[in-house]
């Protein structure tokens, strides 16, 4: 009987134990996990990805992904008409952009939620680009006036030239505004995270909230 006392309160010690450890376990919700993957996404912090099931890999491939969507679509703001614009030049509008997205604030909360399912609504500070990029053309429409360039190819050449650096410049000095946007996003419970229903869309989305659009 005295053993059969024994182990009767080991496994209530052992009982009572698992349920102290599982109660002492981190709870997935969905703005915490929206936060985090915010957080990859604007900041480019990898910090916290495991919690949410990415590995480090998986994480460098959406941000190389999220990188090389970008860069596309600035490329093709600028292949209409007469554009000149270089890769590298490009690339500096991609990084100054990103620095910019890095000086947003950016919170989650919860709209609704089930077992599986949840609403989660993402409001952050932004930038005006449109208002940035017509500060950026009108500049350089003044310096290249400036000059008194007489050769329209020259000129064209040039304005470009003196364009992408005004955007980049302008990046640069850009404050997020003190008003905020927001949209609310779907998210699914997957293994045993929260994620984005669409990934794609939400990057997409996500970024056109911070630059005002």
């Amino acid at each position: 009987m005295k053993i059969i006392r024994k182990i009767t309160l080991l496994l209530f010690i052992v009982l009572i134990s698992i349920s102290i450890l599982a109660a002492c376990q981190p709870k997935q919700t969905p703005n915490g996990d929206a936060q985090i993957y915010v957080n990859m996404i604007v900041k480019c912090d990898k910090s916290q990805m495991s919690k949410i099931g990415i590995t480090n890999s998986e994480a460098d491939k959406i941000l190389k992904e999220d990188k090389d969507s970008n860069i596309e679509d600035i490329k093709n703001v600028f292949q209409t008409g007469q554009a000149a614009v270089s890769d590298a030049q490009i690339l500096n509008m991609y990084n100054a952009l990103m620095d910019d997205f890095k000086k947003a604030t950016v919170t989650t909360s919860v709209v609704s939620q089930d077992d599986k399912s949840a609403k989660v609504k993402i409001k952050t500070t932004y930038f005006d680009i449109k208002k940035l990029f017509q500060k950026a053309s009108t500049d350089a429409t003044t310096q290249i006036r400036s000059k008194g360039l007489t050769d329209e190819d020259e000129a064209t050449k040039e304005y470009w030239d003196a364009y992408a650096a005004n955007i980049v410049q302008q990046l640069k000095i850009a404050k997020p505004s003190t008003s905020t946007r927001e949209k609310t996003f779907n998210f699914t419970f997957k293994d045993n995270a929260w994620v984005p229903e669409d990934k794609t869309t939400f990057s997409t989305d996500l970024g056109n909230l911070i630059l005002g659009q």
